[in-house]
């Protein structure tokens, strides 16, 4: 039995996920986002949802950001600027040119303010390196076997 004025699991379950969304959440917390502040996620826009069917897995690309530090993208130098728009060059052929459109149009579609320039690098950055190390896709048979690569250990 559960004790007076003791919450319940499952209400300890909500306030957990809760807490866990607003510490994963790259654009600061929700209240933020609701006000109408500059920050955006490509994965809730709809341009990227259309193409998140079947094939991509796109909260790859979330779950790279939220590891990257802000900081690093805001003092960004013009070489690593360049880097990343050789590197995204490179990966922006066939299917994934239609994933740097969307995020493109929904970058224009945003406010278009500091953050949202810095959380556009980033995102770019982590979509660039998750199309390197194929976590882009959904299905895990098109993934690689990690032991073809790392065969020296």
């Amino acid at each position: 039995r559960r004790a007076p004025g003791r919450p319940t699991r499952a209400a300890r379950n909500v306030v957990w996920a809760a807490f866990c969304a607003l510490l994963a959440c790259p654009a600061g917390p929700p209240s933020r986002l609701a006000r109408g502040g500059e920050a955006f996620s490509l994965v809730m826009s709809r341009p990227i949802r259309e193409l998140d069917a079947e094939t991509f897995d796109l909260m790859a690309v979330e779950r790279r950001i939220v590891r990257y530090n802000m900081t690093d993208f805001q003092a960004e130098t013009e070489e690593a600027r360049q880097a990343r728009a050789s590197a995204r060059a490179e990966v922006d052929v066939d299917e994934f040119g239609q994933l740097f459109e969307a995020a493109d149009a929904a970058y224009r579609d945003s406010p278009q303010g500091p953050s949202d320039q810095v959380y556009r690098a980033m995102y770019e950055q982590a979509l660039i390196d998750c199309i390197q190390d194929n976590s882009i896709w959904r299905a895990s048979q098109v993934r690689p076997v990690r032991s073809m690569f790392y065969t020296d250990r």
